[in-house]
């Protein structure tokens, strides 16, 4: 398990969900309700030598001005990591939280275990709560270090970019000759928001948590949220899924992730027209089995074995699917289970997960 850590929950309704989490995970926590007590907090751990790792910010009624808060917070400890949480419908203000000094910000509703992961503070760890101490050299290997590094320094700017183009999409109206350009810029924003994601999985190699998923209703609520993207570019999506599929042992949002990936590269690569279909199976050595079929242009012979590789051909000809798909195959074999890819060139294809009921690899 990942080092304590010490961290501050600042805010204006009940943060129960947030508490039961992070204290499962072994991190030392304080609560404060509303900002000025949030802030008697920051100075008085500060004071004592004992200042916050992390602090959470889930205040949707701050007025702008009240996120001073964090500009003193960080001057008070310029190493705490600052989180803070808004609904969609506050977004401007996540944005004003950035420019304050806050690290990131994340839009409600979100996964759990995305708490867990934005909260980790690399590159450093954790000798007790509180107590940061550099890596040693012999920690986490280079490739890893510097894909953490990469992926913080983009995500930042990303953030604030993508901000401001939702805020300009939502104010433009539909004959503001700015609108189409601006759907473009946020839609390419997006798009490299889903290789940073990846490049984060690619070096946080996170352990699963596991519990009983209905992989079903998984892929429904996935492909019905892929489904309106999918309608608009002239793309049919279609569930055909096994009834009474068992439920399986495994990491609800890892095989989420991995399913996604495999679906937006199958939405890339169609570039319009045609049909996205995904079909589970139960096996009979306790096994299930999940099938995404495409009718796109299919995977030239010579690249099949390169598929999983984030560094072949296919990466070049379109960047971020085959990181994408090796984060995504990286996944299915930490759940003891296959990937494997059909294709022929111009003939579509389809992506065949294979994942054992129990947990372990299937005889």
């Amino acid at each position: 398990m990942a080092s304590a850590l010490k961290v501050l929950i600042v805010f204006d309704k009940d943060s129960a969900a947030y508490l039961d989490l992070l204290r499962k995970d072994g991190h030392e926590v304080q609560e404060a309700t509303g900002l000025y007590r949030g802030l008697v907090a920051v100075v008085d751990s500060s004071a004592k030598g004992k200042a916050f790792d992390v602090i959470l910010l889930d205040v949707d009624e701050v007025s702008a001005r009240e996120l001073e808060f964090v500009r003193v917070a960080r001057e008070v400890n310029p190493g705490t990591k600052i989180v803070a949480f808004f609904s969609q419908a506050q977004r401007e203000k996540a944005v004003t939280a950035l420019e304050m000094g806050a690290d990131a910000y994340v839009l409600k509703p979100f996964y759990p275990r995305e708490l867990a992961a934005l909260i980790r503070v690399p590159p450093s760890k954790q000798d007790g709560p509180g107590q940061a101490t550099q890596e040693s050299a012999g920690g986490t290997e280079p490739l890893g270090r510097l894909a953490r590094a990469v992926a913080h320094e983009i995500n930042n700017p990303l953030t604030t970019i993508s901000g401001w183009l939702q805020m300009f999409l939502a104010d433009a109206n539909r004959l503001d000759p700015n609108r189409e350009t601006y759907a473009l810029m946020q839609e390419e924003a997006q798009r490299i928001a889903a290789v940073v994601k990846n490049l984060m999985a690619f070096a946080e190699r996170r352990p699963l948590h596991r519990q009983p998923v209905n992989v079903n209703a998984l892929l429904s609520n996935l492909v019905d949220s892929f489904a309106g993207r999918a309608s608009s570019a002239g793309i049919r999506m279609v569930k055909r899924l096994r009834p009474n599929l068992p439920s399986i042992s495994a990491d609800d949002d890892q095989l989420r992730e991995a399913c996604a990936n495999i679906l937006t590269r199958a939405q890339r690569v169609m570039g319009g027209r045609g049909t996205i279909e995904v079909s589970t199976e139960a096996l009979s050595h306790g096994a299930v089995e999940i099938l995404f079929r495409d009718s796109g242009p299919g995977i030239p012979s010579e690249l099949l074995g390169k598929v999983f590789d984030p560094f072949s051909a296919l990466e070049e000809a379109s960047p971020g699917i085959g990181l994408a798909l090796f984060v995504c195959q990286a996944i299915v074999q930490g759940h003891g289970g296959k990937i494997e890819v059909r294709s022929e060139d111009g003939q579509g294809a389809t992506f065949a997960v294979t994942l054992p009921v129990n947990g372990s690899a299937p005889a």
